[in-house]
């Protein structure tokens, strides 16, 4: 779920950085009738949809309701040239696109406030970048070239604490339970800085994760619903999950990933230019003789777009195969995979996802057939990693080769 969600607020961010600045074009009135409407049209909905018989179609048509929503705003409202006005716009640019998202997920999806928190915990990274941007802006300080990488080192660095105080958790209190997994990290000659139950926010959720990049700033949090389900057996089986995606450094894996975003979207622009001229389609000298608003506002969708599709299917993939990944770790540690195939199967049949997709972590049942395979098969770990990253690196290297290849032969 935390998936999803991640991918709409970043389409969110990027459509108010890429779209172009526009007059207000429709009166404030105007304005004012929508966001009633708006809020109106959520109160009738929730008469009639009750949480639990919403569909995963339906969540999709509002988050595409919350994109349009924004676009108005943006491009017949020209609320971003209102917010330019004023310090710190890309923040609250950020807040009015999810003043739209919670009210959506309150009422209709029946999430509590808390999911606020959670929100802006996953957002805190880019937040953080934002604020300091907007602080040297304010201060009138210009930053040399080489500044940037380590101004963003420093925020993979203090971002696992914003995100661990803004989460709404608690540390874990049960004794039994917190030895155990400190003791089974020690075992691995992993350090976690502490244990954290995720509160409830009103869906019951049974997960796990890790957050952070560095031994003294890493967490490990659990749902309540999770660790009240599993044994103890299961539970390790889903700490050797965990201990899969520290050990093989997954998180700066996805980094890597996220960061060909921009080079994917050069790449592709660069190919299109190139056959554009070699078919003499004069697209791009079409485009380029429109008024430069209506280019800049088809340039800003198509990115969006386009990054929607990146973050969909190509992160997503490396995201199943890092999936993957960790649990056929989990299983090369563990002496039985039983643990870890019976919290699989205890959490598919208890959420009722046993037998549904996953465009990120395969789905539940998809998971178990692996497990079971591999584990009456040889199954050579290293190799599957050692294909991991060729493709991870391959894809990286195909881009930057289609950009220099363009700009050599433009």
């Amino acid at each position: 779920m935390f998936y999803e969600e991640l991918i709409y607020l970043w389409i969110g961010f990027i459509l108010f950085e890429l779209f172009p600045e526009t007059k207000l074009s429709l009166s404030p009135f105007i304005f004012i009738l929508k966001e009633f409407l708006f809020f109106f049209s959520i109160i009738i909905l929730k008469k009639f949809l009750k949480p639990q018989r919403i569909s995963g179609f339906c969540i999709n048509f509002f988050n595409i309701v919350v994109l349009v929503l924004f676009v108005v705003d943006l491009g017949l409202f020209g609320f971003k040239s209102f917010l330019n006005q004023y310090y710190f716009s890309s923040f609250l640019g950020f807040l009015w696109f999810l003043h739209y998202v919670v009210l959506i997920r309150v009422f209709l999806l029946g999430f509590s406030l808390s999911y606020l928190k959670i929100i802006l915990g996953m957002m805190s990274p880019i937040i953080i970048l934002v604020l300091i941007e907007s602080v040297l802006d304010m201060l009138n300080l210009k930053l040399e070239s080489y500044a940037y990488p380590l101004i963003f080192l420093l925020v993979l660095f203090i971002s696992p604490i914003f995100m661990i105080r803004l989460f709404p958790v608690k540390v874990l209190e049960d004794i039994r339970i917190r030895e155990l997994v400190f003791r089974f990290f020690q075992t691995f000659g992993v350090k976690i800085k502490e244990i954290y139950v995720l509160k409830d926010f009103g869906k019951k959720v049974y997960t796990a994760g890790v957050i952070g990049f560095f031994p003294k700033f890493k967490y490990i949090f659990f749902s309540q619903p999770l660790l009240d389900l599993l044994n103890e057996e299961e539970l390790i089986g889903v700490l050797a999950h965990e201990l899969g995606h520290i050990k093989n450094k997954h998180a700066f894996w996805l980094l890597l990933v996220l960061l060909g975003l921009p080079l994917c979207l050069t790449s592709i622009f660069c190919l299109f230019s190139f056959f554009d001229q070699l078919l003499g389609l004069k697209v791009l000298a079409y485009l380029k003789s429109l008024p430069s608003y209506h280019t800049e506002t088809l340039s800003a969708l198509v990115l969006v777009f386009s990054s929607y599709l990146y973050l969909r299917y190509v992160f997503g993939y490396f995201l199943r195969q890092l999936e993957r990944e960790a649990d056929f770790y989990a299983l090369t540690i563990l002496s039985n995979p039983k643990g870890l195939i019976a919290s699989l199967l205890k959490i598919g049949e208890i959420s009722g996802q046993l037998y549904k997709k996953s465009w990120h972590h395969y789905g539940i049942f998809e998971r178990i057939c692996f497990l079971q395979q591999a584990s009456l098969e040889e199954f050579d770990f290293k190799k599957f990693w050692i294909k991991n990253r060729v493709q991870i690196f391959s894809f990286l290297i195909v881009n930057v080769t289609l950009i220099s290849a363009f700009l050599v032969f433009d």
